[in-house]
C-alpha cells in the first residue's frame, strides 16, 4: 500500500537516501510535535460510519428494508449509478449520502417519528417473525387449559403464566396475590414480579 512504500521526497536534509514510507514519517514527527485531540465535527461523524452503494429512485433511498428521502435527493432520482450512504447499525433515524459536491447529507426515515416509542425495534421484529410464521402456516405457542384449570402453555413462561375461562391470570393460577388480565392474543402481558421468581 502506499503509506507503507519509501518516497524520495519523505527524507531529511541530512539523510538523503534514507527515504521514509509516509506511515513512517508520521510515527517520526508525530513524537517530534505531539497530537492536539480535536472534536469531531458533524461532516466526520458521517465519514466514520460503515457505507454501502445505494440507488435514488422516484421514492427516495432504500435501505434494510427502510425508505429515506429528502428534497436534496430530487435532480438525481432514477438516474443511473450507485451513491455512497453512510448508516448507523443502530440509529436507524437518518442515513447520509454524498451527492455530487462532496458533502454527506443527512437524509431522514420517511416513517422515523415512530422510533422515539420505546422497544419500537424490538415489537417491529416480533411483527415479523408473526407474519414469517403466518406465510409458512405454523401455529404459535399458545395458552391452553387443562381440565383443572391449569395451563398447558409451552416455552419457559408456563411455570409463570395460565388461562382459566379465557383469562389470564399470574404464576399462582387463582390471581391470589396477583393480577388477572384479559387474553391478549398469546404474547400475554410481562410480570416484573414472575420474572424477578426465575432469577
Amino acid at each position: 500500500m502506499w503509506h507503507h512504500r519509501p518516497q524520495e521526497q519523505l527524507s531529511h536534509p541530512l539523510l538523503p537516501r534514507a527515504s521514509l514510507a509516509p506511515q513512517e514519517m508520521w510515527e517520526v514527527l508525530l513524537g517530534a510535535a505531539g497530537r492536539v485531540p480535536l472534536p469531531l465535527a458533524g461532516q466526520t461523524y458521517g465519514e466514520l460510519l460503515p457505507a454501502r452503494r445505494c440507488a435514488v429512485t422516484e421514492s427516495g433511498i432504500r435501505l434494510g428494508g427502510r425508505h429515506y428521502d429528502d428534497a436534496c435527493l430530487d435532480e438525481h432520482r432514477g438516474r443511473a449509478g450507485r451513491f455512497e450512504v453512510h448508516h448507523h447499525p443502530y440509529d436507524l433515524r437518518q442515513v447520509f449520502i454524498r451527492l455530487p459536491d462532496g458533502l454527506l447529507h443527512a437524509i431522514g426515515w420517511t416513517q422515523g417519528a415512530h422510533t422515539w416509542r420505546p422497544f419500537d425495534e424490538t415489537v417491529r421484529r416480533s411483527i415479523v417473525g408473526v407474519l414469517a410464521r403466518r406465510d409458512t402456516g405454523a401455529q404459535p405457542d399458545r395458552e391452553t387449559t387443562g381440565r383443572d384449570g391449569g395451563a398447558g402453555r409451552t416455552g419457559e413462561t408456563a411455570a409463570v403464566r395460565g388461562t382459566v375461562d379465557g383469562t389470564v391470570h399470574d404464576g399462582a393460577g387463582d390471581g391470589a396475590g396477583g393480577h388477572v388480565v384479559p387474553e391478549s392474543g398469546g404474547f400475554g402481558t410481562y410480570d416484573a414480579h414472575a420474572e424477578a421468581g426465575q432469577w
